[in-house]
């Protein structure tokens, strides 16, 4: 990978640092679930409480002889993954599950995505990266962390970044671009690359967005996916494999979806039951079709939202401004200003761009970013909002008459707070909200954090955004300040919160309510709850579905 390949990451999130570093992740603790034998989890199907492991699992093995050749496919996939084989109640559930029409890739997702398989990435990636195994705490972050969407190019980034990794090379900017090379893409650097790197980090790019960069590489990626096709699959990766894999990562795909999707290939549901007894008579087989690259998520024409297509551009040079900005100026830009402070808008036109805010100390409610008035309005694009310390009084956006494009907000309260009309948000991360157990604002009770909150108002556009990462929900529709009406919530990546979208039971029936085209995820507390509304509320919410194109069925709260 050379210099001009590929650029520094976009900012990335402040709760990203590995156990191992010099903070513990804040990134709240929500376990995988350990459901029942049918229940969804995560958009795939749940692991059984006895195969969710947080680790090597210690239970009885069972190796059978059956040449059925739906038990050899699992036993293959166990022997390829957890290097044993099945036991007897992994044996049968997913057996069962196939036999009775579950797709492969649902059961391989679910396996992929256990605490069990999970564990074991984690723990390749300390010994890669750290030299030494996790202990039980830093496991356990990492796998709550990888829960509610950290990927492992993040969890990898931190670990490279690290102040204990960093000390190997005795802080030297240089020697750590150098082991960047040898540890990430497995070769030397020229002194041009190096020298490109060092002159990056010293002009302020962060550890970690080098490291993320050099992670969702093509030059990298290519490598750890060929590693798969030749332990799974017994050869190296095709050209146009290699490009499908590549830009699925790159655009938002897990590594554990990667390895469900070559393991449900009918090339290697071939190479697993090519010993299984065949009948007397056999039809001609049809040769198998090569591991398939993975169905583009739905999105409004646009990759989902992340580390790398949110935020303020790499390579922009940022202005400190210390203190709070009051704009009253109409038509005022605001462009590449680092802010250590809260922004104000009391103008209309105003445009913020290619910035940073990360307001100050608070002693009252507010937003790092706020519009108070109809008459004032602002357009913020590729930005992002995150104080330097979280506060039970800090917000990402607030108010009305804001338009906010691939937006990165994170460690607020609520990301966005609405409370009158004309809000959209669009191709935004909404992410790691911040959590407090002990909240002042709640009597003393947890925080009410959700990405989203409508209070009140009308005209309001979220299409194309990844939103997740909150306690309370993703989208809290409360009409405690009025009514709401002509809502559109389209095309997004949802997931967390007790529920995900939560309409509230005050008042009517918001008017105009659309809540379609969403992907949702599973890791809400209660089960399955990607939306709740009112028996009596009546709205659009079709064409929502799991992960795994499971059609989401609304509940009736």
């Amino acid at each position: 990978m050379t210099q001009t390949e590929f650029r520094v990451a976009r900012s990335a999130p402040l709760t990203a640092t590995p156990p191992t570093a010099r903070r513990t992740p804040t990134l709240a603790g929500r376990r995988l679930a350990a459901a029942g034998l049918s229940a969804l989890l995560l958009g795939v199907l749940a692991v059984p409480a006895a195969h969710a492991q947080t680790g090597p699992a210690t239970a009885t093995r069972v190796v059978t002889s059956s040449t059925d050749a739906t038990t050899l496919y699992v036993a293959s996939v166990y022997q390829h993954l957890f290097k044993r084989s099945p036991d007897a109640g992994g044996l049968s559930t997913w057996t069962q599950h196939l036999r009775a029409g579950s797709p492969r890739v649902s059961v391989a997702n679910a396996i992929t995505y256990s605490a069990e398989y999970r564990s074991n990435l984690i723990t390749a990636s300390y010994r890669k990266y750290l030299g030494r195994a996790p202990d039980a705490k830093g496991l356990q972050d990492w796998l709550d962390a990888m829960s509610r969407g950290l990927t492992i190019q993040q969890m990898e980034s931190g670990f490279v970044a690290s102040d204990e990794y960093y000390l190997r090379v005795d802080k030297q900017p240089s020697r750590w671009v150098a082991k960047l090379y040898r540890d990430v893409l497995g070769r030397s650097a020229s002194s041009q690359e190096v020298a490109h790197w060092t002159n990056q980090l010293n002009g302020g790019a962060s550890r970690y967005n080098v490291a993320l960069g050099f992670l969702l590489s093509s030059e990298h990626l290519a490598t750890v996916i060929n590693s798969h096709y030749e332990s799974l699959l017994g050869r190296g990766i095709d050209p146009t494999g290699r490009t499908n894999w590549v830009r699925a990562i790159q655009t938002g795909s897990r590594v554990e979806a990667v390895i469900g999707g070559i393991i449900a290939s009918d090339e290697y549901y071939g190479r697993a039951t090519a010993s299984a007894v065949k009948p007397s008579a056999p039809l001609p087989a049809p040769a198998p079709a090569p591991a398939p690259a993975p169905a583009p998520a739905p999105a409004p024409g646009a990759a989902k939202p992340g580390p790398t297509n949110t935020g303020v551009p790499a390579g922009t040079s940022l202005r400190v401004h210390n203190g709070d900005l009051t704009i009253t100026t109409p038509g005022t830009v605001i462009n590449g200003l680092d802010i250590r402070g809260f922004v104000q808008v009391k103008a209309a036109n105003v445009t913020i761009k290619n910035s940073i805010v990360r307001g100050g100390p608070t002693t009252f409610g507010r937003g790092l970013v706020a519009v108070g008035s109809a008459s004032h309005n602002v357009l913020i694009e590729d930005s992002e909002l995150a104080p330097f310390t979280a506060h039970p009084n800090i917000d990402g956006l607030r108010g009305m008459n804001i338009t906010a494009r691939r937006v990165n907000i994170h460690n607020v309260i609520d990301s966005v707070h609405i409370r009158g009309n004309n809000v959209t948000i669009e191709n935004s991360w909404l992410h790691d909200n911040a959590h407090f157990t002990s909240d002042p604002n709640w009597n003393g009770g947890p925080s009410h954090d959700d990405n989203i909150q409508i209070q009140a108002g009308s005209n309001l556009t979220f299409t194309g955004n990844t939103i997740n990462g909150s306690k309370n929900a993703a989208i809290m529709l409360t009409q405690d300040a009025g009514a709401v009406s002509n809502v559109r919530i389209t095309g997004n990546w949802i997931d967390n919160g007790a529920c995900s979208i939560n309409i509230g039971a005050k008042g009517t029936s918001p008017a105009n309510l659309a809540i379609t085209g969403n992907t949702f995820g599973r890791a809400t507390k209660h089960k399955d709850c990607a939306i709740i509304a009112p028996e009596a509320f009546t709205f659009d919410s079709s064409k929502n579905v799991y992960t795994d194109g499971v059609a989401v069925v609304r509940k009736r709260g």
